[in-house]
């Protein structure tokens, strides 16, 4: 017996399940049904599909041939189904009832993130996976539709349940019976303990509902992120200068951190996250934000030979305070460093310019600068009176 459909609880199902020992039932369901287990059933959890599993769907829709006409689409449309079993064949379906469509064109539909969802519709309600996530999403308490949706704006590929509590502006304990009824409705998944993370498509449903107004929300996170991180940078090089950057926004209640192990995992565990957050601080403009969270960075990158990364990301940074310096009519690089805080050091400039010249003679130490006294100095060597300095207050594009 296949009995599907049944996503509430248990009770729906009990009824109908047979007492003969010799019958075997297969309950599919989106939702776990903890009471089924008091009855001796076993549980099977359905993964997504690998790149190669997704493909064989295609195959069997759509035959061999047009598929191998197409490889590079046809691995482009597997990548954007992110191997849920139901759009790969909502694809294979739409392509299958149009033979004179090419899957370079239906790539292109799908390529818009925003329009995604869009075409992952057969033209009938049950292969449409928007609305049948929505299914999921229209079963949920407030408390959980609402973590969802904030969820879905988050930066980076997971969140910590700690994050996600300052996310949301709940305690721990909410934050984390909230996100198991995520887990439950299949909506969620730990990857790690206490880790969180969502389905792309799941995500993309998630935005939608989030719509604009989730401002407070994400910049509450991204300032939890921002002091957690220079917490962890100070263990790491308590000897680097210091940023005072203010205090952080109401209800972000960042991380202290003290064990220099303690502050490694942290940065490990943070560390997409945190790229991720600084990508979103530029999109919305808020340039302070933006090289803060590339000054945090640093110590990480540097130690942990994330090079790429360290050039982009100071790139980033020059980049912000640049267009932070400009709205406020700033006079010059000397100006910046003076009047918004510590320019980024000079060798990290100097790494970026290499990057882009493919310079590689420029000196190690950094370019000689100079300085608004008139003095020249190597851009390595740091003036001991120059160990803290103060932003300034945090503006509207902060």
């Amino acid at each position: 017996m296949n009995l599907r459909g049944f996503d509430r609880d248990s009770t729906q199902v009990e009824p109908l399940i047979p007492g003969s020992p010799s019958c075997v039932v297969l309950v599919a369901a989106r939702n776990e049904l903890p009471g089924l287990y008091l009855r001796g059933a076993r549980l099977v959890r359905l993964d997504v599909l690998d790149a190669e599993q997704s493909r064989r769907i295609l195959v069997a829709h759509l035959g061999v041939d047009r598929v191998e006409a197409e490889p590079d689409a046809a691995a482009e449309l597997v990548g954007f189904c992110a191997g849920l079993p139901l759009a790969i064949n909502v694809v294979a379906i739409r392509l299958a009832t149009r033979p004179a469509l090419p899957l370079r064109a239906v790539c292109a539909e799908l390529r818009v993130e925003s329009a995604r969802l869009d075409g992952l519709d057969s033209g009938d309600l049950s292969g449409n996976v928007r609305a049948v996530i929505s299914w999921s999403y229209r079963g949920l308490d407030d408390g959980s539709a609402r973590m969802l949706r904030l969820l879905g704006v988050a930066p980076g590929p997971d969140i910590s349940l700690t994050a996600a509590a300052r996310l949301t502006a709940e305690p721990v304990a909410r934050a984390r019976a909230l996100l198991g009824r995520l887990e439950n409705a299949h909506l969620v998944y730990q990857h790690r303990p206490g880790r969180y993370r969502m389905h792309d498509l799941i995500r993309l449903l998630a935005i939608e509902q989030a719509g604009p107004d989730s401002k407070d929300e994400v910049r509450r996170l991204i300032d939890f992120y921002l002091h957690t991180a220079l917490s962890g940078a100070k263990v790491l090089d308590p000897h680097r200068r210091h940023v005072d950057v203010g205090p952080p926004v109401s209800g972000a209640g960042p991380l202290t951190l003290t064990e220099t192990a303690e502050a490694r995992d942290c940065f490990q565990a943070e560390y997409a996250c945190l790229l991720a957050a600084a990508r979103v601080a530029r999109a919305r403009h808020w340039h302070l934000v933006v090289w803060q969270l590339v000054w945090a960075l640093t110590t990480q990158q540097r130690q942990q030979g994330h090079l790429h990364d360290y050039i982009a990301t100071w790139e980033m940074g020059l980049a912000a305070a640049g267009r932070r310096s400009a709205t406020r009519a700033s006079a010059g690089p000397s100006a910046l460093r003076h009047r918004h805080g510590p320019a980024p050091p000079p060798d990290s400039a100097d790494l970026a310019l290499r990057a882009r010249t493919k310079d590689a003679k420029a000196s190690p130490r950094g370019p000689k600068v100079q300085d608004r006294g008139g003095g020249v100095g190597w851009g390595g060597g740091l003036s001991p009176a120059r160990a803290t300095r103060k932003c300034p207050p945090r503006g509207d594009d902060s």
